[in-house]
This record gives structure tokens, C-alpha cells and sequence, in this order.
């Protein structure tokens, strides 16, 4: 698992669901197209400070590199009060469910 490259992994974990049999398979070439279009429309790939599409890194005057986080990158803490009066703290994935 660790030779493979982020690319190929990211790749190995997309599936689809076959429209007459309704197992899960590897996409076809045109469905995975499809789907790396939606991805790119989402914010997932969008930076959070400056709203770039696909942020690449940036090096610094002084030799440091640094990547804009994106969406995709982010987890958000939410407290949750249970019905006994409990706080619960549950992680999520994006500001939508958060909120």
C-alpha cells in the first residue's frame, strides 16, 4: 500500500454502483472522468484563504515551502448537548454538517 503513489491511491478508493446489478465495482474510464469532474467543481479542492482551485505549494524567501490548506483538509469539533444533559464533542467532515 505505501508504493502507491497519492494519485493511484485516490483512484483505487472511487467506486461505482453497476445500474442493473447494484454491486459496487471499479469505474468504467468515462464514469471516473465524470466523477473527477464533480470533484473539481467542488470546494473540496479550493483553497480556504485564497479560494484557488487546486492550491500548489509556494516557496518562501527563506527556503520553506508551505500548501494552502483545502476544504478537504479541514475537520470541524462539534459539541453536542444529549438528552441527559451530556456534552459530546463529534468530529465531521465539512462546514455544512457543522453548522
Amino acid at each position: 500500500m505505501l508504493a502507491l503513489g497519492t494519485l493511484a491511491s485516490a483512484h483505487a478508493q472511487t467506486a461505482a454502483r453497476d445500474a442493473n446489478t447494484g454491486a459496487w465495482r471499479a469505474p468504467t474510464a468515462a464514469e471516473a472522468a465524470e466523477l473527477e469532474a464533480l470533484r473539481d467543481k467542488s470546494n473540496l479542492n479550493r483553497g480556504v484563504v485564497t479560494g484557488t482551485l487546486n492550491p500548489k505549494p509556494v516557496r518562501q524567501p527563506d527556503g520553506s515551502d508551505y500548501l494552502e490548506s483545502t476544504e478537504g483538509d479541514m475537520n470541524y469539533s462539534v459539541l453536542v448537548v444529549g438528552a441527559n444533559g451530556r456534552v459530546a464533542r463529534q468530529c465531521v467532515p465539512n462546514a455544512t454538517i457543522a453548522n
